[in-house]
């Protein structure tokens, strides 16, 4: 695989691609969108027009498409036509400026926001430009040249204009499209498989946790209801910055917020902290644990997952709760399912003191948490069942990661000249080509 455009310099460019040169300026009619106004999106609402979270990396998201007042002029002045491109002009996420996605026939005559430029091609083909405009080069392009003001990371139609493109006789470009319009569909392909195989495990875990029959009050049979603190042992973790030069103390590793996902954890960024020795059993983590978090985005809180002992010693900061549970009536790996089903977050967003757009529990909400409690058998079964499902999202995932892997590469190769596409039939060759 290749080393990527991501560290070519505009210096360097003309020297690396063959073939023409141009800039993004030349090649488009750059124009950005309305401006919105109170007056706008509160009045008659007239004309649909598209905004910076429609436009994701290669395509257009239309399930929420908003509404506002324009002109007839301004109505012709911004509307979209079909192979126009969109490209994102500013975002919080710095990587994410620049993001650019094609205008097709469902979205003619939209109108677009003024955080959005429209790129009207001349003559290059749009398909290629778009390629190009999400490569690592581009995305490198725009973390070096973008402002940023009150945590908003911006490009101007300056810099994009500015913006070196090359550009290979209109056959190639057409051909490099084809290809990499087809590994971005096996990407959608298998992204729309993971989101279907999410809603299957969504299902079976509501089905194996009996929660149609729970929330009608009643328990399964040789189940029973009882409290999280009655079934386990809940300690709150290290608070950072703690310790003072009195007393004897050592540095270790610990898990952060960052680290809890939803039902795995991630060990790839590990940070360490000072604690006294004296304290390092009561924040020391055991294999089995459950890690719970105390807050954030509503969607994340109480997420938790149960720590393997990959790392030892380990401890655990004070936003992450540990619950140690009593395994001869509460199986860890059961109570992370349980915590992360309907029942389990219909709980935590029920008791939880919410602000905006955050969310947080204490130890007594936690330790209140009702726990539908079959025999271990049960739980070993829906573990078991859960388990297997889980694997085959994980494999689907990892084949997901593979095949953006693969696109990265062959754009990088195919847009540098590396690999010439006069020979190439389909994207399988592309692919067969870049891994030798």
């Amino acid at each position: 695989m290749s080393d990527g455009l991501r560290h070519i310099s505009i210096e360097s460019f003309g020297e690396i691609f063959p073939g023409r040169i141009s800039t993004v300026g030349t090649e488009f009619e750059i124009q950005s969108g309305i401006t919105l106004s109170p007056r706008r999106t509160s009045g008659r609402k007239d004309a649909p027009y598209l905004r910076v979270a429609n436009v994701q990396r290669g395509r257009l998201t239309l399930s929420d498409v908003a509404w506002l007042e324009a002109s007839a002029r301004e109505r012709i002045r911004y509307a979209l036509d079909d192979g126009d491109l969109l490209v994102v002009e500013g975002h919080a996420n710095p990587a994410e400026i620049g993001r650019c996605a094609q205008v097709g026939p469902e979205s003619k005559n939209c109108l677009y926001q003024n955080h959005l430029f429209r790129l009207r091609p001349r003559n290059l083909e749009a398909r290629f430009a778009l390629h190009w405009l999400n490569s690592s080069f581009s995305q490198s392009y725009w973390g070096r040249n973008c402002a940023t003001s009150s945590g908003l990371y911006t490009i101007n139609s300056r810099q994009l204009g500015a913006l070196p493109i090359p550009v290979p006789p209109p056959d190639k470009q057409r051909k490099i499209s084809e290809i990499l319009d087809a590994a971005d569909e096996a990407i959608r392909s298998t992204e729309r498989l993971v989101g279907k195989l999410e809603q299957v495990f969504d299902s079976l875990r509501g089905d194996l946790l009996q929660e149609h029959v729970i929330r009608s009050g009643r328990l399964p049979d040789c189940w029973r209801m009882d409290r999280l603190d009655r079934l386990s042992e809940i300690t709150g973790g290290v608070t950072l910055g703690g310790v003072t030069s009195a007393g004897r103390s050592v540095e270790l590793p610990y898990l952060r917020v960052a680290n809890v996902q939803d039902g795995y954890i991630d060990t790839t960024d590990i940070k360490t902290v000072t604690v006294r020795t004296s304290e390092f059993d009561r924040y020391l983590l055991q294999a089995g644990d459950v890690l719970m978090t105390e807050g954030g985005d509503f969607d994340k809180l109480g997420r938790g997952a149960v720590w393997d002992g990959s790392i030892d010693p380990c401890l655990h900061q004070n936003h992450i709760f540990r619950v140690r549970c009593d395994k001869i009536r509460l199986l860890p790996e059961y109570l992370s399912t349980y915590s992360a089903s309907t029942a389990g977050r219909s709980y935590f967003m029920g008791i939880s003191k919410q602000t905006t757009n955050l969310a947080s529990i204490n130890k007594s909400q936690l330790s209140a948490l009702p726990v539908p409690l079959p025999p271990l058998a049960t739980q070993k079964m829906i573990i078991g069942s859960l388990g297997a499902a889980e694997r085959q999202i994980s494999s689907t995932k990892a084949e997901l990661a593979k095949l953006r892997l693969v696109k990265q590469g062959l754009m990088d190769d195919l847009l540098m000249g590396r690999v010439q596409v006069s020979g190439l039939r389909d994207v399988s060759d592309a692919v067969d080509t870049l891994a030798v």
